[in-house]
């Protein structure tokens, strides 16, 4: 089986899913990595095979920055449902889309897993027509974060010609 990795570049969205990558490895699988550039070497340090995609971290940082400036004066509480739909959804994921999907169209995999932040795999998977796995780096994100997030990547699945999923389209599968 071909299993295509894809994660966002923070070391808490890509280290807890080494451990399955790896078993998929040495299981007998194929598997590739899709992350940002300058994470690869990370990656790959843990004899996984990369395909640069989506912003690095330094431009992740940026975007982080431009949102938590937008969100200052926001009760803690509020923070975690203003800046995961901002950062994951509008600010990563058009790139990721545009870099992923030709990974996944040139390697054709079997499955494609994906942490939760990365939002771009749901989309890329229905086009190249395989299931996707939503990875979780800790507690599922809320259902009402995923809905908000999926208003900020509902315009790429519109571009694709595909309706909108529940939850920004992630748990559809497994």
């Amino acid at each position: 089986m071909r299993v295509l990795f894809s994660s966002t570049p923070g070391f808490g969205h890509v280290l807890p899913m080494v451990p399955l990558a790896r078993a998929l490895l040495a299981a007998g699988h194929e598997v590739l990595w899709a992350t940002a550039a300058d994470v690869c070497a990370r990656v790959a340090a843990a004899g996984i095979e990369t395909a640069p995609a989506g912003l690095t971290d330094a431009q992740s940082g940026q975007a982080r920055r431009a949102i938590r400036k937008a969100a200052a004066g926001l009760r803690p509480e509020e923070l975690a449902a203003f800046v995961f739909p901002r950062l994951f959804g509008r600010a990563r994921t058009p790139l990721m889309l545009d870099d992923l999907l030709p990974v996944a169209r040139r390697w054709q995999p079997d499955l494609l897993v994906h942490e939760q932040g990365e939002l771009a795999a749901p989309l890329v998977a229905e086009l190249v027509g395989v299931p996707h796995v939503t990875h979780a780096f800790g507690g599922a994100v809320p259902a009402d974060i995923l809905t908000d997030s999926a208003q900020h990547v509902a315009p790429l699945w519109a571009e694709q010609g595909r309706p909108m999923p529940p939850y920004a389209g992630c748990y559809e599968y497994l």
